[in-house]
């Protein structure tokens, strides 16, 4: 029976590490696997049990499918655990030749916002190096944690510029940089309480209108702006779930959730995947494991659809 409640961290993260390994299996593994998991798995540093106002999401896993093939990763957020994730994050990013110290400029600018901080580790192939991503994201949507005028002199050091189309007033959601080795990138995330305002002014209008038209289901949006160094900037239209309340307050969204998802896939060509990624689902919840969606994107014209899903243990 699933609870009416959101289970504990802990069950969250044993819900989380059981997805994670059925993620990478079906883009083929990594080598960094065990790295990756070791940093996930401290259940030490988490409580045992949290006030409901309190238990927020705090890992998710994805799967991208798009025309460079199958790609996978996971986040995961400073929630309780600010310090020792640091503490955590820094062999890994060491054996991966990130340079964390390249955050802390960008921290010290942005922290009168008090952006909450998610590691994420991404994985394009077995044998490409992985990607770590570290993003500064508002706690409440719509609180921002830069304009795009204060973000553009933060950014110009790693060769990464904010298009002329946004104004310098505009609020920025998230920062990410992104590490592939010592190579940085950065992204930036404009949001809207609805696809269309998320991409507003953008070249990416008409992608997020055909996103809208995909997944109708109430949701909160981000236009996702990556920014290459020397490159013309790539756009993605992002919807994000409120996945506690799908899967513990009203579990009838659940399947309304998948089936839009599911569309998404389609629209994009990569049904296969979905199918992959639904059977995963449904495997673990046999084996106790409660799957929802946390975020999808769209982009590359529409031929590339990402899911992002969080995981329960049932008590």
């Amino acid at each position: 029976m699933i609870p009416r409640a959101t289970p504990s961290p802990r069950a969250h993260l044993d819900g989380t590490l059981a997805l994670v390994e059925r993620f990478a299996a079906l883009a083929g593994g990594h080598p960094e696997l065990p790295r990756l998991r070791a940093l996930l798995d401290r259940p030490a540093a988490l409580p045992e049990a949290v006030p409901p106002r309190r238990n927020a999401l705090k890992y998710d896993a994805y799967l991208a499918s798009g025309e460079a093939g199958t790609a996978w990763g996971v986040t995961i957020n400073d929630r309780y655990e600010p310090e020792a994730l640091r503490a955590a994050l820094e062999p890994v990013a060491a054996a991966w030749g990130a340079p964390l110290d390249r955050l802390l400029p960008l921290q010290a600018a942005l922290a009168d916002a008090d952006p909450v901080l998610t590691v994420a580790a991404g994985f394009d192939a077995a044998d490409r190096p992985p990607r770590l991503k570290l993003y500064l994201q508002e706690d409440r949507w719509g609180a921002g944690v830069a304009s795009a005028g204060e973000l553009t002199g933060l950014l110009e050091p790693l060769g990464c510029r904010i298009p002329a189309w946004i104004s310098h007033d505009r609020r920025i959601g998230v920062v990410t940089l992104q590490f592939r080795g010592t190579e940085a990138s950065a992204k930036a995330y404009l949001a809207g309480s609805t696809a269309a305002l998320a991409a507003a002014g953008s070249p990416a209008e008409d992608l997020a209108d055909r996103f809208a038209a995909l997944c109708p289901m109430p949701g909160y949006y981000y236009l996702t702006l990556r920014m290459d160094p020397g490159a013309p900037p790539r756009y993605a239209i992002n919807k994000i779930y409120n996945p506690a309340h799908i899967a513990f307050e009203q579990p009838r969204l659940w399947s309304i959730a998948w089936k839009e998802v599911r569309g998404l896939f389609a629209a994009a060509g990569r049904t296969d995947t979905f199918e992959a990624i639904d059977a995963v689902a449904r495997e673990l919840g046999r084996e106790g494991v409660a799957v929802v969606p946390t975020a999808t994107a769209f982009e590359d014209d529409g031929r590339s659809a990402d899911l992002y899903c969080a995981a329960w243990r049932i008590p």
